[in-house]
């Protein structure tokens, strides 16, 4: 997997596609920054396309299927069938993986790239060195963030735990790569000069302020389980502290996953089965 590029996976439910118009806003913010090129889509345009590629593949009408959109460095576009669920519209999935905690350290930013992608399925694999099915990826300090390259959230009680979206270690911010570090004169741009290497841009340079994207899943999370009734905390989900949480699932494109297990810790499903539904409602 050499090739680079931006992603997004739209659900398509009755041969409709969802929330194109968040997908198509995150890849224009996304290839401007980290491609510097301008990927713009007519909204409309690109939802009839990917209902039209939804029909050429036979998707049933009974059951969600998925389309991929993929911007390369030149803001080329293409779309790629992704799929079907077995399920019509956001649920909680039948299936119920085992997980390991692995530790890689994943920028904290919500860019979906192939190379975030490649890194979550490595993680996955040495998971499953491990006996289990996917990996719980989580920082160097042991802080829990993602499973199947999707946000991971944490049930204790009736509260709702994910992880903070902005760490002083690694939050996200990409100041010099959007121009926003501080010039000095004879520097460039993006503020290097012969005297002052250090001052090139960084893709994930520590900072202060919060992500410049989240994800649509996030954000659909984030509504649905407020929607549930359930109090929404963020709170660091640590590996030191997974046997004391009720409930572990990720959201994605597909709608909710419970995991079965997390390094051993057995753990139920009753609010990723309510969250799961309230997605659902929203639409």
């Amino acid at each position: 997997m050499t090739e680079l590029h931006l992603y997004q996976t739209v659900h398509v439910a009755g041969g409709r596609p969802r929330q194109v118009r968040a997908h198509a806003a995150l890849l224009t913010g996304a290839a401007r920054m980290l491609f510097g090129c301008d990927y713009a889509p007519d909204v409309r345009m690109l939802e009839s396309r990917i209902a039209a590629l939804a029909r050429a593949e036979r998707y049933p009408q009974s059951v969600s299927g998925f389309v991929r959109i993929e911007v390369a460095p030149d803001g080329t576009e293409r779309l790629r069938p992704a799929g079907l669920s077995f399920y019509k519209g956001y649920a909680l999935r039948s299936l119920t993986p085992d997980a390991r905690v692995v530790r890689c350290e994943i920028p904290h930013i919500e860019l979906p790239t192939s190379g975030r992608e490649a890194l979550h399925l490595l993680a996955d694999c040495r998971a499953r060195s491990l006996g289990a099915d996917i990996a719980v990826c989580a920082d160097r300090q042991g802080i829990c963030h993602s499973a199947d390259s999707a946000p991971l959230f944490a049930v204790r009680g009736k509260e709702v735990l994910v992880s903070p979206l902005s760490l002083p270690e690694c939050d996200g911010t990409m100041s010099a790569v959007s121009g926003e570090g501080s010039g000095t004169a004879g520097a460039s741009a993006d503020g290097a000069s012969p005297d002052n290497p250090a001052a090139a841009p960084e893709l994930f340079a520590p900072g202060t302020a919060t992500p410049a994207f989240r994800s649509v899943e996030l954000e659909t999370a984030l509504h649905a389980i407020r929607a549930a009734g359930l109090t929404l905390r963020e709170e660091p989900v640590r590996q030191t502290e997974l046997d004391r949480y009720d409930e572990l699932f990720y959201v994605d494109h597909r709608g909710v996953t419970a995991l079965a297990h997390c390094d051993g810790t057995a753990y139920m499903s009753l609010a990723a089965e309510r969250i799961a539904a309230a997605m659902e409602r929203m639409f």
